[in-house]
């Protein structure tokens, strides 16, 4: 019986572990390939400035338009944005589907496979509902960073949208904790 008990604890220790290490990695990992989280802007070449739908206070978006990074596992890329605060890279968001190609149930998968294998299953899921726009999603919440896996419907379901376009598209979006806490402190503050 002590045995049993044992060794149930060791499994158990084990596993809790390996969460922690897998979401330690996330927080090792930093971002997206060459892309790390707390970067400065004078880091990074081939970008165009985006123009803004959202204001934020300090935030400025760029689209990267380099050609070296052009799918994660097979699943092509739309594109990457690249969001910095006061010059600091905080958001990396990268982009399926487009409006011509669906980002399929499948390839969200694949993707979401591949991140199951780098930062573990110890994530939350992200329910779908009827009224809502996502379909699928999983987020990673690290002590430093955050990630967040959606595919999403982007349809006005309204029954007045374009039966030629496709709506479903998805993103990864990598978020740096403290620095996206800064922001959204300074829109509060005067």
């Amino acid at each position: 019986m002590k045995y049993l008990i044992s060794v149930t604890l060791l499994l158990f220790t084990i596993q809790v572990s390996l969460f922690c290490q897998n979401l330690d990695r996330l927080d090792k990992t930093n971002g997206f390939r060459k892309f790390k989280l707390g970067s400065s802007l004078l880091s990074f070449s081939n970008l165009k400035v985006e123009p803004d739908k959202i204001k934020l206070k300090g935030v400025t978006h760029y689209i990267y338009n380099g050609n070296d990074i052009t799918d994660f596992y097979g699943v092509p890329i739309e594109y990457i944005r690249l969001s910095f605060y006061k010059n600091k890279l905080y958001q990396i968001t990268v982009s399926f589907g487009t409006v011509f190609k669906e980002y399929r149930y499948e390839e969200f998968d694949l993707v979401q496979t591949n991140l199951e294998v780098n930062f573990g299953r110890d994530y939350h899921h992200v329910s779908p509902a009827p009224q809502a726009e996502i379909l699928n999603g999983c987020i990673w919440d690290g002590k430093i960073v955050r990630l967040e896996s959606l595919r999403l419907n982007l349809d006005n379901h309204d029954g007045t949208s374009n039966p030629r376009y496709n709506y479903i598209k998805g993103y990864l979006l990598f978020t740096q904790k403290k620095i996206q806490e800064e922001q959204q402190n300074s829109e509060i503050e005067e």
